[in-house]
């Protein structure tokens, strides 16, 4: 189908596959042979899946920050709850602790393609020092979305 004619398997002749397999790269460790190395690895491994998720500048994660603690935003009170405003994923009317929360989807359109765009939440690592088009709803007393703003952001 692809035009290319099958290319034969290559095994060396007299050979046992399981010959052919070591067990040099398998690597145990156990709690006696475990060295500070290992357990500065694995340390390491945590900082930085710690750094993933901080808060970087030109990111929404630091202007959601911003939102909640610097902005008018911070004193809003949600009717329904008497708490500060929450923002969720979507709006979903079988879930009766969403009315009055916020949600912002993220746009992206796909060109060429019988769908206009894609939805999707708005997440700690995404970029807004470039141009969004965002959708702004909130949850009304039955979980269903009020829309209230499409903009370009």
């Amino acid at each position: 189908m692809g035009g290319k004619a099958p290319v034969a398997e290559l095994i060396p002749p007299d050979s046992d596959i399981t010959a052919m397999q070591s067990t040099d790269s398998t690597v145990v460790v156990s709690d006696e042979t475990r060295t500070a190395e290992a357990d500065k690895i694995v340390v390491d491994a945590d900082d930085k899946l710690a750094n993933v998720n901080e808060a970087k500048p030109g990111t929404w994660g630091a202007c959601f920050e911003y939102l909640m603690t610097k902005s008018e935003l911070k004193d809003m009170i949600n009717p329904f709850t008497n708490e500060a405003p929450a923002f969720v994923a979507a709006c979903i009317p079988s879930d009766g602790n969403l009315p009055g929360n916020i949600v912002i989807e993220k746009l992206i359109p796909t060109p060429g393609s019988a769908v206009p765009v894609i939805n999707s939440q708005l997440i700690n690592s995404d970029p807004i020092d470039q141009k969004l088009q965002l959708r702004i709803s909130v949850c009304d007393k039955g979980s269903y979305a009020i829309k209230i703003a499409e903009l370009e952001f």
